[in-house]
């Protein structure tokens, strides 16, 4: 046998134990837990006003590890006393104090922080401008400003992105870290990490947009391309009080009114009136109206279009049944993966609703099971490795992407079962190439493969009694969470007259689904104007039709959003639109539905069915019924799906 020298032998031998020492130990929760007496022990509390470049200063709370309550000697996954003194990474939150949303708490360092406080990490939350006890001017999802960046910056103008700056130059400076910085952001505060990818500190190492506010006119929370979200946008407390409303609809909680109370509180009522009723409305929300189409305000509040290649590395997290930031999920990462580079960019899209991922407890949607499991996979051990590799310099590069498809949601089947050999890891999204395939919609209320013959049915839509965006047989759903519908069941719309439904044949074998879908509407109407709804079902076994994807598309932007026009009475037309991505298997048993309707109400504020300049004007008398003609053929009406080769 031949025979190594000694030192090679060294060498080799210094090697593996590098590697031992460098691979990562995960916390074991079943055997150990943090609470609020870990914290006190384990932490402490400063405060801080920070100073900005124009002199505002920010109120910010400083969680700083104690290293001589770290006893442990590395083996059970917690930080050493040594590394707690070498410098640990820093975690920025940043959010409004009036709501709490991306402040750090007891409870949220024992829930989904509790690997980074096990890991002795640094948490840094602070208020914005304007938002007490900050000083400053408060601004409702501040747009980018140009004059403070390039090299002619002006040193008195700011904007999200150069506050994020300041305090990082400050924090380490002023904090035991290791010099690396991760910012982290949900829903509304997701705009805020995305910020800290304009001209980032170099400090800054990672951003974290999680169901991020990206784009409130094109497919986040007030908006889908230009359609208005009207119950979004409404305080419903507010409208009962005001309107002495009775709920009368069946159960109900003292956070919310049911499905059937939330229809007939908004039922009758025009938008101009809606527009009239301040007291309804959120803080600032006037933009809403006042930017009736697509202008320069919304371009610079998207904040996407200002990335560029020097972007940190970039953890986008997205649930695939997200009632409110969908869109500004699956945008943030394209746009940071394509403009700020794809090296450094990660994405994870699972089947969870609007900020879901942060609860072990997660596994379903009213009535649709996805499993157990899956946000424990993501805060245990996909954050614990992007964060370990990019803000300790430990482990090797985690997987670019990681996907878990929707498939059966049967809660005999699903409930209770651990999903974590369900995850997909991969270097793209999709995974794999799909093939495009159209689903062409049949005038027998059919959908094919193959392209129809001519065809067409009709449908009224009438907006005195619009289709309701939630029916489901179990009224247990309360409003606040607006999230349930997004896998409800559709099934009992589809007696309704003014739903087309198109349905399949039962699949005998499995078709998965990842990617983006498309949609294409031949159609003629005897208005003027008209919103389009395509949804994509999975029609179960057990008779469930479970929601998977929809988008709206009104006619009056069909040729671009800065300039409404209106359609012809009679005249046929096309409208092309993209719904957001999908991820899901339709498996045997199952088969595929696709329904196109006019009004998704009060989710959608119901077109007045004639056109008008400003949609926030319309009065009661400028609600019309109008008929609706949907064709089919060759060329007519199809939905386009991402087919994953098996």
């Amino acid at each position: 046998m031949k025979r190594l020298p000694i030192l090679a032998l060294l060498s080799l031998l210094c090697l593996s134990c590098a590697r031992d020492r460098d691979a990562c130990v995960y916390v074991d929760w079943s055997t150990h837990s943090i609470d609020s007496l870990w914290i006190a022990t384990h932490y402490s509390i400063r405060e801080e006003m920070i100073p900005m470049r124009d002199g505002i200063l920010l109120s910010t709370s400083i969680w700083e590890p104690r290293a001589e309550a770290f006893t442990s000697d590395g083996s059970d996954g917690f930080a050493t006393a040594k590394e707690i003194r070498s410098g640990r990474p820093v975690i920025l939150f940043r959010g409004d104090s009036e709501s709490r949303p991306g402040a750090v708490d007891h409870r949220d360092i024992q829930r989904y922080l509790r690997n980074f406080a096990a890991r002795g990490y640094i948490f840094v939350n602070q208020s914005i401008r304007g938002t007490d006890p900050s000083e400053g001017e408060f601004v409702n999802i501040r747009p980018f400003n140009p004059l403070a960046h390039g090299k002619n910056a002006d040193p008195s103008q700011i904007d999200e992105s150069t506050d994020i700056y300041d305090t990082v130059e400050w924090l380490i400076h002023h904090t035991p870290g290791n010099g690396r910085v991760g910012i982290r952001g949900t829903s509304y505060t997701g705009y805020f990490a995305t910020a800290a990818a304009i001209d980032p500190h170099p400090a800054m190492k990672t951003v974290s947009p999680q169901g991020p506010v990206t784009d409130w006119f094109m497919g986040d929370d007030y908006h889908h391309y230009g359609a208005f979200l009207l119950a979004d946008a409404t305080n419903i407390r507010r409208m009962v009080a005001l309107k002495g409303f009775t709920p009368q609809g069946g159960p109900q909680t003292s956070k919310g009114l049911n499905d059937e109370d939330i229809y007939r509180l908004f039922k009758g009522m025009p938008i101009a009136e809606w527009v009239a009723t301040k007291e309804i409305h959120g803080k600032g929300d006037e933009f809403l109206y006042e930017h009736k189409d697509w202008d320069d305000f919304w371009y610079y509040h998207n904040l996407l279009n200002f990335i560029d290649k020097d972007c940190p590395a970039s953890l986008v997290i997205n649930g695939s049944y997200d009632s409110e930031d969908l869109y500004g999920g699956l945008e943030t990462f394209r746009q940071l993966r394509d403009r700020g580079g794809a090296e450094k960019a990660h994405y994870v899209f699972g089947n969870w609703g609007h900020v879901s991922w942060k609860s072990y407890d997660f596994e379903k949607i009213g009535q649709s099971w996805f499993g157990d499991g899956q946000s424990g996979f993501l805060m245990d051990k996909i954050e614990v490795d992007f964060y370990r590799h990019y803000l300790e310099g430990k482990g090797p590069k985690p997987p670019k992407v990681y996907a878990i498809p929707s498939s059966e949601t049967r809660p005999e089947l699903r409930k209770g079962k651990n999903v974590d050999q369900e995850w997909i890891a991969a270097e793209t999204w999709p995974w794999k190439p799909p093939k495009m395939e159209k689903l062409y919609l049949c005038g027998d209320g059919t959908v094919s493969y193959e392209a129809p013959g001519e065809g067409c049915r009709t449908y009224v839509s009438d907006p005195d009694d619009p289709v309701p965006f939630y029916v489901e047989p179990v009224k247990e759903r309360i409003f606040d969470n607006m999230t349930d519908y997004m896998a409800s069941d559709q099934s009992s719309l589809g007696s309704r007259k003014d739903v087309l439904t198109y349905r399949g044949p039962v699949l005998n074998d499995t078709l998965t689904l990842a990617g983006p879908v498309k949609a294409r509407i031949r159609f003629q109407a005897t208005g003027t104007d008209a919103d389009f709804v395509v949804k994509l079902i999975d029609v179960r076994p057990d008779g469930y039709w479970q929601l998977v994807r929809f988008d709206v598309m009104p006619t009056r932007y069909r040729n671009g959003f800065t300039r409404p026009e209106p359609i012809e009475p009679g005249q046929t037309y096309e409208l092309e639109f993209a719904l957001n991505d999908v991820c899901h298997r339709f498996v045997p048993g199952h088969a595929l539905m696709v329904q196109v309707q006019s009004s998704m109400f009060p989710f959608l504020a119901m077109n007045p069915q004639v056109f008008l300049e400003d949609q926030y004007t319309a009065g009661k008398e400028d609600y019309h019924i109008q008929e609706i003609t949907i064709h089919s053929g060759p060329e007519a009406s199809w939905i386009e799906l991402p087919v994953i080769p098996s």
